[in-house]
Formats: C-alpha cells, structure tokens, sequence
C-alpha cells in the first residue's frame, strides 16, 4: 500500500511540474508578442475601433437629445422635418405617397427632445418611424396594410375555386383520364383533368361549367354552393357529316385529305371581339394570333404554322365569299387600324383556315401563306329574328404624373449637360441648356421662373 501511494504521489508532481511548464511557455510567448511591432499596432487599432463606436453612439444619441420647439396650429410634414433638420443631423427616408398620407397636426412643444417631438408628431398618424444609423425611415402602418391586404382577399373570394372529378362511362365502363376540358362558359378560362380526371378552376356562384372531350358528350353545370363536382361524361358517335368550306366548293370533313381548321359563331358570338381575327386566337393549331403594335383596335399578325420566309411577309390570304381581300397594312406609323376591323364578327357563319399546300393550291403561290376562308350569314326560313349585344366593364384611370416646372426641367438638364462634359464650367452648361431650350442665353434665374408651366395631362 506504501508503495502505491508513493507512485501515485510521484505521478502528482509529475504533472504540477509539466503544467507549470506549459503555463511558463504561454507567458514567454505573450510577452514576446505583446512587445512585438504588431502587437503595438494590434492594440492601437483596438482603442481606435473602441472609441469610433463610442462616438458614433455619443454622436446619434446627441441628435436624439437636441431640444426643438413645435408650436402651431396645422404643422405639416415639411416644416417638421426643416425644423429637425436645422437642430440635429438626422436624415429622413420618405416618399410622395407617405407625405400625402400624413395629417397636419396641432402641437405646443417648446425645447422638447427631437425624440419626444418625432413621437408627438407620428402618434395616431397611418404612416410610422425608425430610426436607423442617425436616419428617420418612414413605412406604412402595419393595420394599414392588413386593411389593404383583406380588401384584395375580398376581390379574391368574389372568384372561388371549384375542384372535382370527370369520370368517363365508355358503354358501362367507368375510367378516368388526362385531357377533359373545362371552360366557364362566356369566358376564356379553361382548364384540363389530370391522369386522375381531376381539376380545378376559378369560377363564382352562377358560373355554368361546360366539360367537354372527342368521343364523348358533353355536359354543362351551373355553379351554386357546391364546391366539388363529380361529372360523368358518356361515349357519343362522332357525326361524319360536318361540311366545311373550301376553295371551291363545301366537302364533308371525312373526305378532305389537306390540313385545315374550322372555326363556327356559336364559338365566339358570346365574345367581345373588335375583328375576326381575334376570334382565332387560341382556338386553331398551327395558327398564331398577336398583336402587331400593341394599340387598341391596331392590326393584328397571323401566322400560319410559322414563319416561311425571313424577308418575305407573313400574312396568309383572306377570302370573304369568295372575294379576295387586301389586308396589307399600308400606314407607317404605329397607330394603323386594322385593315380588317370593317367585318363585323357577328356576321360571320364559319371561318376556315387552310394550312398546307395541298389545300392552298388552288390560289396559287399567293396562298403560300396559308388561306383565311370567311363565310358570311345569310338569310334563313323562319321567323324574323333580332340579336343584340350589350358589354360593360370597368378600368380604373391612370394616375397622373407630378409634372416638373420650366425651371425644374432646365436645372435637371443643366445637370445631365455638366455630368455629360465634366470639362464644362457652369457657365458654359447653362449657355448649351438655354441654347438648346431656344432661350436668349441672358436669361437670369427669375426670368426663367417666371416662364410658363404646361401641363400636358389637363389640357
């Protein structure tokens, strides 16, 4: 026993002796460091950083604590912030939209911190404050916000969304499948079924669904309370029959061997359509419908499987009841009409179009293009019948933009002038802006200001 105590009293000192090395070796080597160049350089920028956060937390709290004095009746914005500024050296982040937002108030401060006068002057107010890094930001109340946001909800829930599911019956055979398409009726929303036959679409109360695919009927649901529908749709024999027009003569569907596409009125006499044209748009395959300039009632571009020409033009070949028409676009400018715009969409029986040279032949190499076939109506048998269409909508008007003055306009383009040719002295940028603006370059400062204002948007 005696001599393990000894061994382990021997193995005790063993590591007091090399823990004091260690301690020893760590002192050197801090005091080798700390009387070293860098270490000297490491300490002074140590007190430098330290008493740069000091300032800056001495300098924001100093403007904070500047007295001001507010008292008025109907303070705006602006006189609050000019007071500020000339007793401190905060800075404000604000835009139009906050400045017409903020009521004046009545205040009677009278050497109150700006802190006290910031909080004062923004209580009750539907735009808020921070402060950041000497920097007074401005935002928009959050119970603002949520009002706004619960506005666009209600919007939203004027369209709900309808699911469900299409099942197909195949003579007893119940399957579902990707493809069916459902359309609010009157509209362009469309949407399609998944491998499981289900879908969903936007539609409100009173909305009629039309589901419709090849082979099978269709069926037609008027959207009430219910928000999953389950539809079934039931095999029907396709008609062979159809007659289409072609250039020549009508020919039942079955025995045409050319590419063509047909489109009849009752597909778009429910649309407000200001040309034929548009009625073809997203309703034919192979045929691109856009528009050409963007302007309302402006010409429209038809392309018929593409492009066939790089140089050459794209337009296909119209025929109204077998009359040639000229839809060029004669007019240069980017206000042209449409030149088709003068056929009324509601007068119209059936549009063909004939896509491939088998079917285009007979017109030649000026159908290279494709064929546009228009049918008009024409008087029936029976009893005298009367259509009317009526649309309404609703749009909101463009705000109007804040308008510079004379003398606003030419500060701003003496600017872009001396940031243009730094090498010009403002003597010579004020002589080029006036020269430019056709001024007599002797014109002084109240001359300038005194200079008519218009603006366009009001006349």
């Amino acid at each position: 026993m005696k001599l393990n105590y000894f061994r382990s009293f021997k193995r005790f000192l063993k590591v007091i002796c090399r823990g004091r090395r260690q301690v020893l070796w760590e002192c050197s080597l801090k005091e080798r460091f700390a009387n070293s160049p860098l270490g000297y350089q490491m300490r002074r920028f140590s007190l430098f950083i330290a008493f740069f956060a000091v300032g800056i937390v001495c300098s924001f709290a100093a403007s904070l604590a500047q007295s001001v004095s507010l008292v008025g009746k109907s303070i705006t914005f602006e006189k609050l912030i000019k007071e500020i500024s000339d007793k401190s050296s905060l800075k404000f982040i604000y835009t139009n939209d906050h400045v017409k937002a903020m009521r004046p108030k009545d205040l009677n401060l009278v050497n109150v911190p700006v802190s006290r006068a910031l909080d004062e002057y923004f209580k009750n107010q539907s735009i808020h404050y921070k402060l950041e890094d000497q920097t007074v930001i401005l935002f928009e109340a959050p119970e603002k916000r949520t009002a706004a946001n619960a506005g666009n909800r209600a919007r939203v829930q004027q369209q709900n969304e309808v699911r469900g599911r299409v099942i197909l019956d195949n003579e007893g055979e119940l399957e579902t499948t990707a493809g069916v398409s459902i359309r609010v009726q009157g509209t362009n929303r469309i949407a399609m079924t998944n491998a499981n036959g289900d879908f969903k679409i936007e539609a409100k109360k009173g909305d009629i669904l039309v589901f419709s695919m090849l082979g099978y009927g269709s069926e037609n649901r008027k959207i009430d309370d219910e928000r999953e529908l389950r539809v079934t749709l039931k095999a029907s024999a396709m008609g062979l029959d159809d007659v289409v027009v072609t250039g020549y003569q009508t020919q039942e569907r079955r025995t045409i061997t050319g590419s063509m596409a047909q489109l009849k009125a009752a597909d778009f006499e429910h649309m407000p359509l200001q040309s034929f044209d548009q009625a073809m748009q997203g309703r034919m395959s192979g045929v691109l419908v856009q528009g050409g300039s963007g302007v309302p009632g402006g010409p429209m571009r038809v392309e018929i499987r593409g492009l066939g020409s790089i140089s050459a033009g794209t337009q296909p070949l119209y025929i109204v009841d077998g009359a040639e028409i000229n839809a060029e676009d004669a007019a240069s400018n980017i206000t042209a009409s449409n030149p088709l715009s003068f056929i009324n969409p509601d007068d119209i029986e059936s549009i063909e179009v004939l896509k491939d040279a088998a079917a285009a032949s007979i017109y030649g190499a000026q159908a290279a293009n494709g064929v546009v076939l228009i049918t008009t109506k024409s008087g029936k048998a029976g009893k005298t019948n009367f259509t009317a269409n009526y649309y309404k909508g609703l749009t909101e008007p463009m705000p109007l933009i804040d308008m510079m003055n004379a003398q606003q306009y030419l500060n701003v383009r003496m600017e872009a002038v001396a940031n243009l040719n730094p090498t010009l002295t403002p003597e010579q940028v004020r002589t080029a802006v006036l020269k430019e603006a056709q001024l007599p370059i002797t014109m002084t400062d109240g001359e300038i200001a005194a200079l008519p204002t218009y603006d366009w948007q009001s006349e």
